[in-house]
């Protein structure tokens, strides 16, 4: 800290003349130090803490250029509170050493003064380490940092030169400190005294990101593909949205041909809209089962993503604020090892999911979040209502299960757990087609932001469930705990922690709710639709015995006979009685026998229930043709056995 209050004055003093100091970017320990060989794999990834930190500094807004198709420069710029001269030193000076979420945290201006686990205005901070600024390691080696706090005359600019772990001569001591970088800062007049905010500009972006985010690999293996003679299922078939072809004799991105769904007049927050929207029309047009990865190139593909782990707002809204008048089934889960989910109880009509699930999702933020990216206003790409159908499935209308949770973990030492409890909401929604199909699976957010896709495993759901798990989107909203078990890149857990241990449970126990639930209606559902079909079948049969008696003219008989089938406990005497008062009397084991084939299932007792009622009809014809009238009733039988046993030969039914 002492080099950090050291650098802050040197700056301070050097602010009215314009004049540069030089530092080195210092890292606290030698774990930290590899953050800057590339701990973030992807461009995304580093994007997304670029903007987890503007979040954590109380920004209303972010707009991002990327410098589309070229990618040769990208500007992060928010309106956030700004560096001030000691906590920009104390993050040149201690990389993985954040005061986010500490006493020193309050003295610096980045943490809430009544409770540190919060932004300065009250939003619960998403950064933990302070390694997020190294994220752009992942794209350039050379970027600056532009800040400035409301009421100062200057804003400080650090020009940030940063080196590989290997480039460090004192890697291979035993100091713990180690340099990653060097540093230019300067101030410079501020024409505008009461702006705010920070800006990182990130330049000479490397060529393999630049080669990513313009998909070349995939637009090259596109381009050697076509005209080759080849059959076209063997083509690898270009994105249908995307930013630009490449340019075979540049190997750039190429704007003319780009494919995107929206006009250039929609406003940013439309055109979003439009690109989920477009990825739901796939449906029907291109495919029955939509994936990002084949409708988007790497770039839509990256706002789709950015859009899906920022704590921004859902494209549609939040789903505790869905009305019972939506058009989904709802159910609560149960806490309970071997509990069932319920039907959620709306006490009105315009009650919402929040109020009767006892939750408290959504809060309303402290001040608005927007993300705009080259003119396109993010949004969670999730939407819960107005979704594709399967059209064969049994259940048509989506399922909507919620709940929550805080479990008394008191027993385990703080150690442990960080020293927190955990809390936490969740949602599982079940839908007869989830699209694109990257939306299946589950997401666990802490302070409203993930650092991971959706995970299809469920948390390693080892249950056989494959069908039913394609058809579930799920989330989990932690409210309190589970930051200790998140690793050093945001985007995987430590498995062996209490809380995800806990919520590997819960979660894993809400599935089997969601899946016993589903059966129990499938099961309902079909049932119906059997029931259904044996009435249609039913009526076509009694059709079917009416246009025979109505061609015998002037000969057919007052009215048709009544037919009945005994079973084994009617007694002689009963069929007897029957008999005399007029009804067609036989033995079902007789005439039917068993033609379910020994397995007890609906659709067989259907087949053997719709045979029954075939049968009544042809007895029906036959007698009122007289036909039955000269046999003696065990002929009849048989007769009627045999003509059963036509209908049967084949594998009819």
């Amino acid at each position: 800290m002492a080099k950090a209050r050291e650098l802050a004055i040197r700056l301070r003093q050097k602010q009215s003349t314009g004049e540069s100091v030089k530092t080195e970017l210092k890292t606290d320990q030698r774990v930290l130090a590899r953050v800057t060989d590339g701990i973030y794999r992807q461009p995304t990834s580093a994007i997304r803490e670029l903007i987890s930190n503007a979040y954590d500094a109380d920004a209303e807004n972010v707009w991002i250029q990327t410098d589309a198709p070229r990618f040769n420069e990208i500007v992060i710029a928010d309106d956030g509170n700004g560096l001030t001269l000691e906590a920009l030193a104390s993050l040149v000076h201690h990389i993985g050493g954040s005061p986010k979420r500490t006493e020193g945290g309050v003295d610096l201006g980045v943490t809430n003064a009544d409770d540190v686990t919060l932004s300065p205005c009250g939003r619960k901070l998403i950064g933990k380490i302070g390694i997020g600024l190294f994220a752009v390691a992942q794209l350039t080696r050379h970027f600056q940092v532009i800040t400035k706090i409301a009421g100062e005359n200057y804003r400080r600019v650090a020009d940030v030169k940063l080196k590989t772990y290997s480039e460090d001569p004192a890697a291979k001591g035993e100091k713990q400190t180690f340099n990653s970088g060097d540093v230019e800062i300067w101030s410079e007049k501020a024409k505008d005294k009461q702006s705010h905010g920070t800006q990182v500009v990130l330049m000479d972006i490397r060529d393999y990101t630049k080669s990513l985010l313009q998909s070349r690999e995939r637009w090259e293996r596109v381009q050697s593909e076509e005209g080759t003679g080849e059959s076209d299922d063997l083509v690898r078939t270009p994105p249908r949205f995307h930013i630009g072809s490449i340019d075979p004799g540049t190997g750039n991105t190429r704007r003319d041909d780009a494919c995107v769904p929206w006009m250039s007049k929609d406003k940013p927050e439309t055109r979003f809209r439009k690109l989920y929207q477009a990825v739901l029309d796939e449906v029907g047009i291109s495919t029955s089962d939509p994936s990002i990865n084949d409708a988007f190139d790497n770039y839509f593909r990256m706002l789709w993503n950015l859009g899906l782990a920022s704590p921004v707002e859902y494209v549609d809204g939040h789903p505790f604020s869905l009305s019972c008048d939506e058009d989904l089934h709802y159910f609560l889960l149960s806490n309970e090892r071997r509990g069932q989910a319920e039907e959620l109880s709306f006490a009105s009509n315009k009650k919402r999911v929040k109020v009767a699930a006892g939750l408290t999702l959504p809060e309303k933020d402290v001040k608005p979040f927007n993300v705009i990216i080259d003119d396109i206003k993010l949004y969670r790409p999730v939407r819960f209502t107005s979704l594709p159908v399967k059209g064969t499935a049994a259940l048509k209308k989506p399922m909507m299960f919620v709940g929550k949770c805080k479990p008394d973990l008191s027993g385990i030492p703080e150690e442990i757990t960080g020293g927190s409890q955990l809390s936490f909401e969740a949602y599982f929604l079940w839908s007869s087609k989830v699209v694109p199909k990257e939306s299946n699976g589950i997401i666990v957010r802490i302070a409203n932001a993930s650092g991971t896709a959706f995970d299809e495993s469920f948390m390693h759901y080892e249950v056989s469930e494959q069908t039913r798990l394609r058809q579930i989107t799920a989330e989990v909203f932690v409210l309190d705990g589970l930051d200790a078990a998140l690793n050093i890149d945001r985007e995987s857990f430590n498995y062996a922690h209490p809380h995800y241990q806990f919520l590997t449970g819960w979660v894993h126990r809400a599935l089997r709710q969601v899946t016993n639930k589903h059966k129990d209606l499938g099961k309902i559902a079909r049932q119906k639709k059997l029931n259904a079909e044996s009435k249609r079948r039913h009526r076509d049969i009694e059709s079917a015995v009416n246009d025979a008696l109505q061609s015998l003219g002037d000969y057919a008989p007052d009215s048709v006979a009544e037919v009945d089938f005994t079973d084994e406990e009617t007694s002689t005497k009963e069929v007897q009685s029957q008999r005399k008062e007029g009804t067609l009397v036989f033995r079902h084991d007789v005439v039917l026998g068993d033609v379910t084939g020994g397995r007890s299932t609906s659709r067989n007792e259907m087949d053997q229930h719709l045979l029954q009622e075939k049968m009544k009809g042809v007895a029906q014809v036959l007698d009122a043709y007289g036909l039955l009238e000269e046999l003696e009733y065990d002929d009849q039988e048989q007769l009627l056995r045999a003509i059963c046993q036509v209908f049967l030969a084949g594998g009819g039914k």
